[in-house]
């Protein structure tokens, strides 16, 4: 089985385009199956799908890190404004607020769903669709990964806290915000294929 290292790089709509040292370019989605949405680790364990590109054909995308970095500042000073709002916005619900959990959760998992990306690049980019394994090389970003994952469901946990012994009924504003925050959170799939420099083994 032919193997090779390469070098990788963000693109894009949560995608890595892989520049390796046989000299072409390979792009992999990390949402390309559902399943690798909630069990991320299963990047590392089944053939994925490469698709091999013309070189220079896709674009790098900017390092914007930073902004997970700071957003649990941001949603803790944002909660208590939000809050309040959401209390002067009440509207009538007739659900139980035991129940907004199991709502905010479904809702946000299902919309996590539907606009995954899995979408191919260009066809007159697409030279080739190989099936490979994916294998990380730096112990760091494989550490990252699963750290990424634990803070992921960590916050997503807090969030559905927060709107079972938190929210009243009818604050409607709350539930949007807690319901994006765990669309937003279950993202922890990216860092699995982000891993800088790895080791990629073809199958066919």
């Amino acid at each position: 089985m032919k193997s090779i290292i390469g070098e990788i790089w963000r693109i894009p709509h949560r995608g890595v385009i892989i520049n390796g040292d046989d000299g072409k370019d390979y792009v992999l989605l990390c949402d390309q199956k559902i399943r690798y949405i909630f069990f991320p680790f299963l990047l590392w364990m089944c053939p994925l799908e490469f698709i091999e590109v013309k070189k220079d054909s896709i674009q790098q995308a900017q390092d914007n890190s930073w902004v997970m970095s700071i957003a649990p500042a941001i949603g803790l000073t944002a909660g208590p404004i939000l809050e309040k709002l959401s209390d002067q916005t009440l509207i009538n619900i007739p659900i139980s607020t035991s129940n907004y959990w199991m709502i905010v959760l479904s809702i946000g998992l299902l919309a996590r769903i539907i606009f995954r990306n899995n979408k191919r690049p260009d066809s007159e980019n697409i030279i080739a669709i190989h099936h490979a394994k994916l294998k990380p090389l730096k112990r760091y970003y494989v550490m990252r990964a699963f750290m990424a994952t634990l803070l992921g469901l960590g916050f997503i946990w807090v969030g559905l806290w927060a709107v079972s012994f938190s929210a009243a009924e009818g604050q409607i504003i709350l539930l949007i915000f807690i319901t994006y925050m765990v669309y937003a959170f279950s993202l922890f799939n990216y860092p699995f294929v982000d891993v800088a420099k790895a080791r990629i083994t073809f199958l066919d």
